[in-house]
Order: C-alpha cells, then structure tokens, then sequence
C-alpha cells in the first residue's frame, strides 16, 4: 500500500503493477450557524480562551429570539486548554444560578469536556470541579451539549476579548456596546461559518 500522491495522473500503472495505492478521503465542508433555542427556552453558550497559563471566561444566555438575555467573562488563570474549559463551564455555571437562571440548554465546543462530565471521568485534578459542575447541571435542571466552534463564535469572542484586554466584561439586555451588539445579531441572523473535515 502507497500514499496516492506518488501515483498522481497513474492510477492506470499502478493498477498493472498490482500496488494498492491509498485514496485520500474528501474533505468534508459543512455551513455551521448558531441554533436558537426552542420556544420558552434559554440557551447557555460557554468558551475559554488560554494561553501561556492565562485564560479568559465568557458565557452568554439568549432566548428563543436568540436575543441576548445575560452575557459576561472573567479572567482566569489555568495550567491546560482542558482546565480553562473546566473552570470556564464552573464559572459560568456558578453566575447563571447565583444570577437566578435555570433549565438551561448549555452548549460548548470542547467534546472532551463534554465527555468527562457525561461519564464522570477526570484525572484527580480536575474531579472535584466535574463533580460540582454535574451537580449544578442537575440541581438547575439544565442540560450540556457538545457543539462544533463554528456555532459557539459568541463565547468564543467574549473568552478572546477577556483574554486580550485582561478586563471582565459584563452585558445585559438592550447593551449599548457596539461590538456585542453585532456578534449577538450576526448568530442571529444565522451568518454561516465553513466547517471543513
């Protein structure tokens, strides 16, 4: 067996002289857009941006409109990306119930976090924070999903702009803040990102 790319343009010859030649499978290109809730329900999006053992936090609610409800980020420090993520759904998780909100639909694009929680497996880091996050999911009655991060760009621009300002930020209903304002409207506006893969 032999990489395709040695018999560009000899598929023919390859076959006569009897070589299995690997076919690279296609890539794959989706349009990914974030998916409003359904009706009565509020959407939890959560992401963490990390770099050089410094992480920034945010998390955003929308309603069924995708209009937003509650927005915010934090600083934080973390040793990991994985850790960032962890403390970034426990962060956030901690706002939404001190700030009243429940029976969330949370959603964050990192599929290992998703899984630690769902099957309760963590190295001894990281399990004390697993368990209280899986307390908090269940005590509020929320639910978490694994998304691809072409659908959670939101989050992902409160955690980066956290990270690069070093300042939290905090947004309600109506903000005036331009910038917010135009991330929350193009999601819900369903502006496609390309997934490929």
């Amino acid at each position: 067996m032999t990489k395709a790319e040695f018999w560009t343009g000899e598929s023919y010859l390859a076959s006569q002289l009897g070589v299995s030649v690997l076919v690279p499978r296609a890539k794959q290109i989706r349009l990914l857009s974030w998916e409003k809730p359904q009706e009565g329900q509020l959407k939890l999006n959560i992401d963490a941006a990390y770099k050089d053992g410094r992480a920034g936090y945010g998390g955003i609610i929308r309603n069924s409109q995708g209009q937003l409800v509650f927005a915010f980020g934090v600083q934080g420090c973390s040793s990991s990306a994985l850790q960032a993520e962890v403390e970034s759904l426990l962060g956030c998780l901690r706002r939404c119930v001190s700030e009243g909100y429940d029976k969330l639909h949370i959603e964050v694009d990192s599929l290992q976090l998703v899984n630690m929680i769902h099957h309760k497996a963590a190295n001894w880091t990281m399990q004390n924070k697993i368990t209280q996050i899986t307390t908090l999911i269940q005590a509020s009655g929320s639910t978490l999903n694994h998304i691809f991060r072409e659908r959670n760009m939101a989050a992902d621009w409160i955690a980066k702009q956290v990270w690069k300002t070093r300042q939290g930020m905090m947004f309600f209903q109506g903000t005036t803040d331009r910038a917010m304002q135009r991330v929350v409207q193009l999601e819900i506006c369903g502006l496609p990102q390309l997934r490929m893969g």
